[in-house]
Formats: C-alpha cells, sequence, structure tokens
C-alpha cells in the first residue's frame, strides 16, 4: 500500500516526489492527490505518490548528480585518471614484479611483494601471486628457466647474483666460457662407461659434443675400443664440421699417428676446432648422459645388447632423432633442439 504524503505550498508551488517542483494547479488533476487544504495558515495538500515510481526517480537523480560531478571533475582538469592510466599502471605493477624476481629469483610473494611496495608500488600479495600465474613463474624452477632464456638470448645482462644462482642452477651455464662462437668451433671428446642392468655388465661410448649447439656425436660398443675415437671423428665429426664452417681442412686418414696428441691437436687446428680442457665433468656431458645416454641403455632390449647386432645403427639412429628434435633446456639452447640452433646461426650468418 502506498503511503500517505503530506506536501506544502509555497508561492503556488509543491515539491512532488514524482515530477519535481511544479505548479499547484497540475497537483489538482492528479489521481492520486487526497485531499487539499489551502485555507490553512500553511496550506498542504495531501496525495499518495507510488512508491516505485519515487525510488526510481530519487535513484535516477542520484545518477544524474553523479554523471554530471564527474563531468565536472573531468572538465576542471582534477581526475588523475586519464584514458589508458590504469592499463598503463597495471603494465607497470607487472614489469615492477617481474623484473624484482628476476633480480633475485629465490625470493617467494612476501618478499617481492614488500620490496616492490618499498620502491613506492601499490600490490598486494595477492596481485603477486596473480603475476606470478599468469607469467608462469610460481616456483624457483620457473623463474630460474625463465632468467636462463634472458641470459641465453642476450636480453638480460646477469649481475653477479644471478650469475651465482644460475651457476648452480645449470652446470651447461657454468661453463659457458668454453661454448664455441659458432657451430663446430669447440668440441668436447670423452669416453663413459654406462651401465646396463639387463647384462648386468657396461656399454662404452665414445661421445664428441659440440659446445655451440649441443649435437652430439657418438660411438656405441659391448668393449672398449681405442680405434672407436678415430672412426668416430672421422666417418661423423668430421665431415659434419667441415660442411658447416666451410673449412675443409686435410683429408683425414686413420692411422696409428693420429694417437698422437700433438698431431691431433694440430689437425684439430688445420679444421680450425679447439679442444675444450676441463678440470671436472662438463654439464653439456652431464646433460646429454641424463637426457638420452642413461634414458636409451635402459631401454634397449636385453637381446639386443647380448647379441650386440645392429647396437650401434639403432644408437646413430635414435641419436639423430634427438639432435634433431630434442630441446635441450639448459644453456646454451634455451630448449631448442641442436640442430634448431644450428639452423639458426647458418641463417644469420650464410
Amino acid at each position: 500500500m502506498a503511503s500517505i504524503a503530506q506536501l506544502y505550498v509555497s508561492n503556488h508551488r509543491i515539491d512532488c516526489p514524482n515530477r519535481g517542483n511544479i505548479d499547484l494547479d497540475i497537483c489538482l488533476f492528479c489521481e492520486n492527490l487526497i485531499d487539499v487544504s489551502l485555507d490553512n495558515v500553511q496550506p498542504f495538500i495531501r496525495c499518495t505518490p507510488p512508491v516505485q515510481a519515487n525510488a526510481e526517480r530519487a535513484q535516477g537523480r542520484n545518477r544524474e548528480r553523479k554523471r554530471t560531478a564527474r563531468r565536472n571533475k573531468l572538465k576542471s582538469g582534477e581526475s588523475s585518471n586519464t584514458p589508458g592510466s590504469d592499463f598503463k599502471k597495471n603494465i607497470h605493477t607487472i614489469n615492477k614484479v617481474i623484473s624484482t624476481s628476476l633480480r633475485h629469483p629465490e625470493w617467494g610473494i612476501s618478499r617481492v611483494t614488500e620490496t616492490v611496495q618499498q620502491q613506492g608500488t601499490v600490490v598486494s600479495r595477492r596481485k603477486v601471486g596473480e603475476i606470478f600465474k599468469d607469467q608462469n613463474m610460481v616456483y624457483k624452477e620457473d623463474r630460474l628457466r625463465r632468467l636462463l632464456v634472458l641470459a641465453a638470448n642476450d636480453e638480460l645482462e646477469l649481475d653477479a647474483h644471478q650469475t651465482e644462482l644460475l651457476n648452480r642452477h645449470d652446470l651447461c651455464f657454468r661453463d659457458k666460457h668454453f661454448v664455441g662462437d659458432f657451430p663446430g668451433h669447440r668440441l668436447i671428446q670423452t669416453s663413459v662407461a654406462v651401465p646396463a642392468k639387463s647384462i648386468k655388465a657396461p656399454l662404452y661410448a665414445d661421445i664428441v659434443i659440440d659446445t655451440y649447439s649441443g649435437y652430439t656425436f657418438g660411438h656405441i660398443d659391448m668393449s672398449p675400443s681405442r680405434s672407436s675415437h678415430v672412426l668416430l671423428l672421422q666417418q661423423s665429426v668430421f665431415p659434419f664440421v667441415s660442411k658447416l664452417t666451410a673449412y675443409p681442412g686435410q683429408v683425414f686418414t686413420p692411422s696409428s699417428s693420429i694417437f698422437s696428441h700433438r698431431q691431433f691437436t694440430e689437425y684439430l687446428s688445420n679444421l680450425r676446432i679447439e679442444q675444450a680442457f676441463f678440470t671436472e665433468t662438463p654439464g653439456l656431458v652431464h646433460q646429454f648422459w641424463r637426457a638420452f645416454l642413461q634414458p636409451w641403455v635402459k631401454a634397449v632390449p636385453a637381446y639386443e645388447l647380448i647379441r650386440g647386432t645392429n647396437l650401434q645403427s639403432h644408437f646413430q639412429r635414435d641419436l639423430d632423432d634427438f639432435n634433431h628434435t630434442y630441446p635441450l633446456p639448459g644453456f646454451p639452447n634455451a630448449k631448442r633442439s641442436p640442430q634448431t640452433r644450428i639452423d639458426g646461426y647458418l641463417r644469420t650468418h650464410t
């Protein structure tokens, strides 16, 4: 039921809840009019204005007042929220959180939030957590991987603290000073024994790794062979490197003289290949062991290991696939396959 309103007359006008300040004559013809008393000292009328209409009109007046206030504020230049300012503030906050986190990848949400706030940027722990999630930086390992990719692509100059963290995180980054300037520039050669549980004996692998790309050459056998290293260099490494670098060098004929370290070094020099010497196992060797060699030996059927037939061809086939498709996560490939990194070099240098 609508409530009864008593409205006083002033200068022959009335403040109607529905129509605003109107002439008294209009009220006299309104269907909501109940009583008129114009002979009193203070004339008035009684009516029953609809509640819903009254509420809607009041809300409309409030909305109009707010719109008018906003327009006046913009005209007077008092507003700091110029078009796009919220977007710019959000981008600034995101960049601030990311840069702070990459400077200290070991910091969590609370420490990053506190530091960013101290630097004058208003941000909450919840907002920092959302940024971490959106940027795939929730865990320390995620942040270190992102930092590693930026370093590998020369998009970020590392300070001493970041360098120390990456050295501990990635053994390949620790050996970054040994990375060649181009494919085939600097090689790592090593021989390893890989345990094979199915035959209760190790397999022996000679490995040569290109430090620029991680491209790996290998020869595997049931027993250590002095000649396998020479054959690997002759049949795989030198032809590949010669083709890449356009330095054909000498025609290589394996002989006992190649086992002379001096002559071997001279031959590498003719091909403009350098040997990388390490006091401990290089990170690239660790990476190849974990990513390919150890899983491969575990997956080879026992009967194939026992007979030893086609072992090298099987190994070579899978190794070729590894070189062309496996995204090496560490430095310097940063999730690119060895062949992809070589192709990238050739596109920009040929």
